[in-house]
């Protein structure tokens, strides 16, 4: 198992969430609920965060691929050409609903997506999450396609 040293004594409550240096992090209570939806597509490792008053465990999560599921005519985007040759989708803010291919997701509770930033979940895992994120946090809600 990992550890890592704390600097000082976290805030009580320590979040539930967080990320360390670049290692996204879970809590051991909200790891417990996350594990029951967990696939073959997200990876878990314990991890001890040391401190001077003692020590709490917590999980760290990596996503082992991404998806393409976005409808981008739908959801929006423009087929946008760069001065190198490149290009990519790129999505106005005006236009806040994402639609998801549903044949493209299956039945995957989390995942990264490579034209949305940030991790999607599925409707199910976002409300067994939603005690413990931060207050004023809200979640996106996409639709299917």
């Amino acid at each position: 198992m990992s550890s890592f040293r704390l600097k000082k004594v976290p805030a009580k409550p320590f979040p539930a969430m967080g990320v360390i240096g670049v290692y996204p992090m879970v809590s051991d209570a909200l790891y417990q609920v996350t594990s029951r939806f967990q696939d073959d597509n997200l990876q878990f490792f314990p991890a001890r965060l040391v401190h001077d008053d003692g020590e709490l465990i917590y999980w760290i999560h990596r996503y082992l691929r991404y998806s393409n599921c976005v409808d981008h005519e739908r959801s929006g985007y423009a087929l946008t050409n760069y001065l190198d040759g490149k290009s990519a989708w790129v999505r106005p803010r005006e236009k806040p609903t994402v639609y998801l291919r549903k044949d493209c997701v299956g039945e995957r509770h989390f995942w990264i997506d490579v034209s949305v930033q940030g991790t999607l979940l599925s409707d199910e895992l976002g409300t067994a999450i939603a005690p413990f994120l931060p207050k004023g946090t809200a979640l996106q809600r996409a639709e299917w396609v």
